[in-house]
């Protein structure tokens, strides 16, 4: 009798172990099915955030491509401008992200970028979703630029310091007279530089200079430091002239024009042209 019961516990023993075990497994199953789905859904989220990315950051869908410009000047080189504008935007953002995407653009960037290299007196920039940039651009008339230490700066008709800029891209196009200070001396804002009589002189010899002298090309102007007594003209033909504000504009130009007219100089043999002293062609 001991044994029966013995038997009959066992097989419930048994019974409720089997249960337990099937329990356990379809417990087990569903903990590894949700976290298959856990993976599955993680990865697909993944996936889309990869995905979202892309499309937001890296298609040429939202890429600023189509670029309007207006200007006020009529002769401003657009073609020019717009090519510039292109270059900027094709930089890349963290070596890897397009500056020309739509959420990521940035008008301060943009604005800075023309700054080193336009003379911008007024500038307007507004994008038009996905793709479109709208333009208002105005450039200040420039009068000198100053070239020291490696930077250019615009200065005004007394001589003085205005602001800084870059190298412009259109600069031979416009023809604004650059001096060049041999000196490289660090010069700050509306520091005088050079004296008005002398940037008379500068403007003078830009617009008249080939009246006198047509064989002659201006390239550039030199000084030997801030506030120079003289200045020099540096030609495309190779010799450089030295002039000063002492004497006229026409004494000094009307001088050597009848020394080149008498061959007395062979420009092909000199270095520089000195017209400063009254009635008198030094030459090197």
């Amino acid at each position: 009798m001991d044994n029966f019961r013995k038997i009959i516990n066992l097989k419930k023993w048994q019974s409720l172990s089997d249960k337990s075990s099937k329990s356990f497994r379809r417990i087990n199953q569903f903990e590894s099915e949700k976290r298959i789905k856990k993976i599955v859904k993680r990865g697909l989220l993944i996936l889309l955030i990869i995905y979202l990315g892309y499309l937001f950051f890296f298609s040429r869908y939202f890429a600023i491509t189509n670029i309007n410009i207006a200007v006020e000047n009529s002769d401003f080189n657009i073609t020019e401008f717009n090519n510039y504008l292109k270059e900027i935007l094709n930089k890349k953002l963290l070596l890897i992200i397009p500056r020309n995407n739509y959420f990521l653009f940035s008008k301060k960037y943009i604005e800075n970028e023309l700054k080193k290299n336009y003379i911008v007196e007024e500038l307007s920039l507004e994008k038009k979703f996905p793709k479109t940039l709208n333009i208002y651009f105005k450039e200040r008339i420039a009068n000198l630029l100053y070239q020291t230490n490696e930077k250019i700066y615009l200065i005004d008709l007394n001589g003085n310091i205005n602001s800084q800029v870059g190298e412009r891209i259109i600069l031979n196009e416009k023809r604004i007279p650059k001096i060049t200070d041999e000196s490289n001396s660090d010069v700050i804002l509306n520091q005088n530089v050079i004296t008005p009589s002398l940037i008379s002189l500068i403007i003078d010899l830009y617009q008249k200079f080939n009246d006198y002298l047509p064989n002659l090309t201006i390239k550039s102007f030199k000084i030997t430091s801030p506030n120079p007594t003289f200045v020099k003209v540096v030609t495309v033909q190779g010799p450089e002239i030295h002039l000063n504000d002492r004497l006229s504009l026409e004494e000094q130009l009307t001088k050597l024009k009848r020394s080149l007219e008498s061959e007395m100089i062979d420009l092909t043999k000199i270095q520089y042209i000195n017209l400063r002293i009254k009635d008198q062609v030094i030459y090197k």
